[in-house]
């Protein structure tokens, strides 16, 4: 069966598309005693991964309100699945992801906020991800590739796709974490 995955708290919650004469609907795995995830509310700015039975490509629709407004989502102090505000390409300059803006740039990518991308959306069967990490630098900090030695500037070229999900992985600190996303700039 087609599934949905969500991730919180260092956990996958996954639910199953069941099709039967006697339901239709979205069931969370694992426990059949649970009610219908068809309710479940996806809270901007929150990634899922969608699961095909099928291996056979297929497009899909997205629909919805897009946010014109500023708003703030709280982080986990962890891995974070996020999506992007806006249906546009956007990079980590343009959302804010500085150290001014209360992100944790580092001297070296074990000690710093990062960003990772699933190179399984690029490639067929991949099961590692790209890393980026807030490099120690000025006042806001750069993003760097973590497989490039020479630590170049990407933080205003690194195009995060509009219909990718990505990770965050934030140092844990102290009181609560927040993405301040800014308000559209069209």
């Amino acid at each position: 069966a087609d599934q949905v995955l969500f991730y919180n708290q260092n956990a996958w919650q996954t639910s199953w598309l069941e099709l039967s004469a006697q339901r239709h609907e979205w069931r969370p795995v694992g426990d059949v005693t649970q009610p219908s995830a068809d309710g479940r509310v996806i809270v901007p700015g929150t990634a899922v991964m969608f699961k095909s039975a099928s291996d056979t490509a297929a497009s899909y629709v997205v629909t919805g309100h897009v946010r014109t407004g500023a708003f703030v989502r709280p982080l986990d102090q962890t891995h974070n699945l996020l999506a992007l505000p806006w249906p546009v390409d956007t990079t980590p300059q343009q959302l804010k992801f500085d150290a001014t803006q209360g992100f944790t740039s580092g001297k070296n990518s074990s000690v710093a906020d990062q960003i990772q991308l699933y190179n399984g959306d690029e490639t067929a069967n991949a099961i590692t991800y790209a890393i980026y990490w807030l490099r120690q630098s000025g006042t806001t900090g750069i993003w760097s590739p973590k497989a490039d030695a020479s630590a170049p500037d990407v933080s205003a070229t690194l195009r995060l796709p509009a219909h990718r999900g990505f990770f965050l992985k934030i140092m844990p600190r102290s009181g609560e974490s927040v993405w301040k996303m800014p308000a559209l700039q069209p």
